[in-house]
């Protein structure tokens, strides 16, 4: 049985102070310059072809991580981020030529853009913010951020992607995070302690109809849509093991895709549907590996002495 949740408030717009910055949309972005674009969407969408893994790695050293990409075997490896501070939880924009991140460079974490080589770093947000996620036409990044003023926990938050115009979606005590925006445009999954316990949420891009979809008394999370719109892999440890999972976008026909072959975390779907690439615990390592969505061919892809983690498959149209 899905729970449901009536919205309190309507969004509330944030009173951040944004630096002056240039636009990662696309050119052909429509409306004023300070003006959130409503994410016109619900076609089916048009999958992508699978391009660069982008991951997080230790292995630049200095108690820091750093932001590489690689060949989807495993080949050319290539550091994209620098010091000072950590860079982590790289987004690819949907045409796979920016790379939205988290980095706290600047004494706090905050949310970045850069071109798919690392070039051309711009900082969006001032305020405490983490883990974006781009809206399917690359106008938009939903984000988790501490309120302003900053007390409480984080909530979820949509801007422009060139920082304008910052909106709060959700507004509730416990800490929502990990947000995901669905290829059809129309809902955003996250997760959230709301319940008492780890959910997964979804809510439509305005921040109403926010809808429990897994509903279990075990640790759901870190949402991730399939190219489709149509399923939802996420982390769980429903079965007392850190697995990854599926179901439908409405929380329905559940299936245990790691089924405890691999403490897993943070999957993220291949542009094409045919793979998820994920996480997962090696000794005392991170390492990242793929797997189909039936729960076949476990493989590998780095094997080094570092931590790897935070996956993100490039999408190439």
């Amino acid at each position: 049985m899905k729970i449901v949740r009536r919205r309190l408030v309507g969004a509330l717009l944030c009173a951040l102070a944004i630096p002056a910055s240039v636009v990662v949309a696309s050119a052909h972005m429509a409306g004023s310059p300070g003006m959130a674009v409503a994410q016109r969407s619900g076609a089916a969408p048009q999958l992508s072809s699978n391009g660069l893994i982008l991951f997080t790695s230790s292995r630049s050293g200095g108690g820091t991580t750093q932001l590489y990409t690689m060949n989807a075997n495993g080949t050319g490896v290539t550091q994209l981020t620098t010091g000072p501070g950590s860079s982590d939880r790289g987004a690819w924009s949907p045409d796979g030529t920016k790379i939205a991140f988290m980095s706290n460079r600047s004494g706090n974490w905050h949310i970045y853009v850069m071109n798919a080589n690392g070039t051309g770093v711009v900082q969006l947000t001032t305020h405490l913010s983490r883990w974006p996620s781009w809206s399917p036409n690359g106008l938009q990044i939903v984000y988790m951020q501490t309120p302003t003023p900053p007390n409480g926990n984080y909530d979820i938050f949509v801007m422009n992607a060139n920082g304008t115009n910052p909106v709060r979606l959700t507004t509730d005590a416990p800490e929502d995070c990990c947000a995901a925006w669905s290829p059809t445009g129309t809902q955003i999954a996250y997760e959230t302690i709301e319940t008492g316990n780890f959910e997964i949420f979804t809510m439509n891009t305005d921040g109403s109809n926010q809808t429990d979809i897994s509903n279990n008394p075990a640790y759901d999370g870190t949402p991730s849509w399939s190219p489709t719109g149509a399923q939802i892999t996420f982390r769980s440890l429903r079965t007392n093991s850190n697995d990854i999972w599926t179901m439908n976008a409405d929380g329905t026909n559940l299936f245990n895709v790691t089924n405890k072959h691999i403490s897993a975390r943070t999957p993220d779907w291949s542009p094409d549907g045919t793979e998820i690439l994920f996480s997962g615990v090696v000794g005392k390592l991170m390492q990242l590996y793929t797997i189909t969505p039936s729960g076949t061919n476990l493989t590998r892809i780095t094997n080094d002495a570092f931590n790897d983690t935070n996956p993100a498959w490039q999408p190439v149209p």
